[in-house]
């Protein structure tokens, strides 16, 4: 798991954002611990808040965060990636489907949408051993997942702006 394997430098991956998304990269304030994304069963959430600490704590170029940025872009262009998916799913171009899963992979890690995550590095393993079948269950229940996790996140953030107004 590279989430795991991999020491992560703070300043390495302001550059790393920086580089992907073409902004100029400041920190403001603190990123505040929140708490893990396991829960007491031991499945992943839809959403884990700690990456919308973070990513909240970030600005670009233009002022607006970089989960903003991100969440804009995961709205925006999930479902015609998805539907690119689909459509290579079908035409059996098994590359297009890893690739595209790679893509969401990180997308979806930066929100902390963690189990679309782990949905699309399913999709790629399963590319690898060219079993279609799971491919093709992992693309239902990606599909099935993401609006889920689009209302987990936009409650998550109606909940921190609630609280802040009261604050």
């Amino acid at each position: 798991n590279d989430y795991l394997s991999k020491s992560v430098s703070f300043k390495m991956l302001q550059k790393m954002i920086h580089r992907y998304t073409m902004g100029d990269l400041t920190v403001e304030g603190e990123i505040k611990e929140v708490e893990s994304s396991e829960t007491n069963s031991g499945k992943k959430k839809i959403f884990n808040p700690k990456n919308y600490v973070m990513m909240r704590s970030f600005k670009s170029y233009d002022k607006n965060s970089y989960f903003d940025r991100f969440y804009s872009q995961f709205v925006n262009e999930f479902p015609q990636i998805l539907s690119k998916m689909q459509e290579a799913m079908d035409n059996k171009k098994y590359e297009t489907i890893s690739f595209e899963a790679h893509r969401l992979k990180s997308s979806s890690g930066y929100l902390g949408a963690e189990l679309m995550r782990d949905l699309c590095d399913e999709i790629e393993i399963h590319k690898q051993t060219d079993d279609k079948e799971v491919i093709k269950k992992l693309l239902i229940r990606l599909s099935e997942i993401y609006q889920q996790t689009l209302n987990a996140i936009e409650k998550h953030v109606k909940d921190e702006k609630n609280i802040s107004m009261k604050g």
